[in-house]
């Protein structure tokens, strides 16, 4: 689970890195890319979750 915990974590930090830039660079939020990084992390939340409760048993 330890793997899976560091790829949500570094998959974070790297969306959020490339949304920074974005922002610096265009002095705006691209609200279409967040949402759809939105989606992305949402679904991911939903696998982790049941993968966990599916391990947990």
């Amino acid at each position: 689970m330890d793997k899976v915990k560091k790829f949500f974590l570094a998959y974070i930090i790297v969306t959020l890195l490339i949304l920074i830039y974005f922002f610096i660079r265009d002095k705006q939020i691209n609200y279409d890319y967040l949402k759809s990084v939105l989606v992305q992390l949402i679904v991911m939340v939903i696998v982790f979750y049941f993968s966990k409760k599916n391990l947990d048993k």
